[in-house]
């Protein structure tokens, strides 16, 4: 657990107004009298946080987040009976603070109870259906608990009311592999599908991110696509990935691929001119000799192998045809001698 002071719950405590913190400045006070107790808890000082929870409780009775670090802290002095008595009480309560939130699915996450994280933000989301962190949240919550299907229902909603964010779009195409991972049929639906839907964002020109990218090719290698995957690399779509020797070695494992030796050697040939000292590119470059030099033989055999049948068939009924005029030959001989 990494504590989520001033980067995952303090500035979603800044933005969202809750029943403690209706205001801005509030949000902040909140901010500065929770972060000693974060700390704290990082620290391994459970003792102390506790003692600090005790004097933030008395003058704020109804700060929920508070109790729910009190339990984190009693959780991890062994003493289960308490914490879990205390979240409860937090968890009833149904405050919907990001702050609150996000201490409770870490106690869960500490205890391993991952689907009550799943229960938590569920019922978060029924509450704040637009609440962009709180969907985020319960994204992760189900891909803790392997539930691929709710996953990509979450992020098809969280694309649906922030269809600027592209990552959420991914999430979803990301959702279907899974579901495709785990098919038996995994050609027949899930694949074709999250091919289409990448399709359309690019043709929609939205891919900006490398990630997309990269995606993107997985699939077309899932699919068996290789021809597609290396017009993708020679496309602009694929210079959005910045490092020349990445696209180079996606587009040399397609060319190996469809067996295309001469232009894979060639390219190859290329790289070692500009990274002589690259042993990777040295050692792929005798491996694409290897495989042109027995194309080729296999190809001039079979020419050879063409020519010696036909040659040799002629050559026969050459012979055949020698012997028969020998024998006519012969025969008219004898015949000439018998009427001599």
């Amino acid at each position: 657990w990494s504590p989520p002071t001033r980067v995952a719950v303090f500035p979603s405590l800044v933005r969202e107004k809750s029943n403690m913190a209706t205001s801005q400045a509030e949000a902040e006070q909140m901010e500065r009298k929770l972060r000693p107790i974060y700390d704290a808890i990082d620290n391994g000082q459970n003792k102390k946080a506790i003692q600090m929870v005790d004097k933030i409780l008395k003058k704020h009775e109804g700060m929920h987040c508070a109790k729910a670090l009190k339990a984190l802290a009693l959780l991890r002095m062994g003493r289960n009976e308490e914490s879990s008595v205390l979240i409860d009480e937090v968890i009833k309560s149904q405050c919907g603070d990001q702050a609150t939130l996000q201490a409770v699915s870490m106690y869960h996450r500490e205890t391993g109870e991952n689907d009550k994280v799943v229960e938590l933000y569920t019922a978060a989301a029924a509450k704040y259906p637009t609440n962009g962190e709180i969907l985020t949240q319960l994204f992760m919550a189900y891909v803790r608990i392997g539930d691929h299907q709710k996953q990509q229902q979450t992020a098809v909603n969280l694309h649906k009311n922030f269809p600027e964010n592209g990552p959420y779009y991914c999430w979803r195409v990301m959702s279907i592999l899974m579901q495709a991972h785990e098919s038996t049929d995994r050609k027949g639906v899930y694949l074709p599908l999250a091919e289409r839907l990448l399709q359309k964002y690019i043709e929609e020109n939205r891919v900006e991110t490398e990630a997309e990218v990269r995606l993107y090719l997985i699939v077309l290698e899932l699919v068996g696509k290789t021809e597609k995957r290396l017009e993708v690399m020679k496309s602009e779509t694929g210079k959005i990935i910045r490092n020349p020797l990445e696209r180079a070695s996606i587009e040399l494992s397609c060319l190996v691929e469809l067996e295309r030796w001469d232009d894979a050697s060639e390219r190859l040939r290329e790289f070692l001119l500009e990274y002589p000292d690259q042993w990777s590119y040295i050692r792929e470059y005798a491996h694409v000799q290897v495989k042109r030099s027995v194309a080729a033989l296999k190809n001039g055999r079979g020419a050879n192998s063409g020519g010696a049948n036909t040659g040799g068939a002629n050559n026969e009924g050459a012979n055949s045809g020698g012997a028969n005029s020998g024998g006519a030959n012969s025969g008219g001989a004898n015949s000439g001698g018998a009427n001599g």
